[in-house]
């Protein structure tokens, strides 16, 4: 079978888009938390500026990680699952199987 270089390289251009775009929609409310957790221990270190925000804020956001990152595991086989079926649909169009 002959394999079409061009097709190929479509497809995973397509479907590296696609996997890229899933990365950052799963990290992206992460991130906002913990954004949104800076910016009030910075505002906390303003506001008291005799607390150590290093020694609190350390296991605050360690806290707040683990929490979303538990509330955010059982999401993520069907997640995966919907990214990499059309993945591995045309990677066997490409191989022709």
């Amino acid at each position: 079978t002959e394999i079409n270089i061009n097709a190929a390289a479509k497809l995973m251009s397509a479907d590296l888009s696609v996997f890229f775009l899933a990365a950052v929609q799963t990290a992206a409310p992460l991130m906002a938390a913990l954004f949104l957790t800076e910016i009030t221990l910075g505002l906390l270190a303003r506001a008291a500026p005799h607390l150590n925000i290093f020694l609190l804020g350390l296991p605050i956001k360690l806290l707040l990680t683990l929490s979303l990152a538990g509330l955010a595991i059982p999401l993520l086989p069907g997640a995966v699952s919907s990214v990499l079926r059309p993945m591995i649909r045309h990677g066997l169009q490409v191989v022709g199987g």
